[in-house]
């Protein structure tokens, strides 16, 4: 059988907690049994320096991981395929203003495990499939992957609903016919 694909983050910044995040997997007994199981994505394409790429690798090398960093820039279809490749994306970063990396995941598919301090809000008003845990809980985290890997057909059939759920507010005909408006509402305001 194919392997579960696990996103970490979206960029190379340490604010996405790679080390906090592969530490959790690592000091699960279950998750490491079942690593051959697991590909871990790495997007390291902007924001993060040569030490802290060792410094993960490192990790993922000593605990005998299976794992791909993405160290170079992406097209827009490269981007595009890493989206549709990722079965799980984690979302531990230490802020978010609801990225549109996030969004591209979330319409891609893609299972998110989101950190609970992030203001997804919105997610949860569009009834989108998703994942809230306390990531410092380190011994939930990698059960609900493990959880979720052992139920991997059925948690894509329910984000793959994600996309008409979102009902594509932020394309960007929406993003620019908002804009428009706004506009057009402050002009009247003078």
């Amino acid at each position: 059988s194919s392997k579960t694909t696990i996103t970490l983050g979206y960029s190379g910044k340490p604010i996405h907690q790679h080390i906090l995040l592969i530490n959790a997997l690592i000091e699960n007994d279950t998750f490491m049994k079942l690593k051959n199981s697991f590909v871990l994505i790495i997007p390291f394409t902007y924001g993060g320096t040569q030490s802290y790429m060792n410094e993960i690798e490192d990790k993922l090398i000593e605990n005998n991981l299976n794992y791909l960093f993405i160290n170079t820039k992406q097209t827009e279809k490269e981007i595009a395929e890493i989206r549709l490749a990722s079965d799980i994306v984690i979302q531990a970063t230490l802020f978010d203003g609801r990225s549109s990396s996030i969004i591209e995941f979330l319409l891609a598919g893609s299972i998110m495990i989101s950190a609970d301090w992030l203001p997804y809000k919105l997610f949860k008003d569009k009834q989108i499939h998703f994942y809230e845990v306390n990531m410092f809980d380190a011994k939930f985290f990698p059960e609900l992957i493990i959880s979720i890997h052992e139920n991997i057909q059925n948690e894509l059939e329910m984000t793959a609903e994600n996309a008409n759920k979102w009902g594509f507010n932020e394309t960007w005909e929406g993003v620019i016919s908002d804009w428009n408006s706004l506009y057009y509402k402050e002009i009247d305001l003078l």
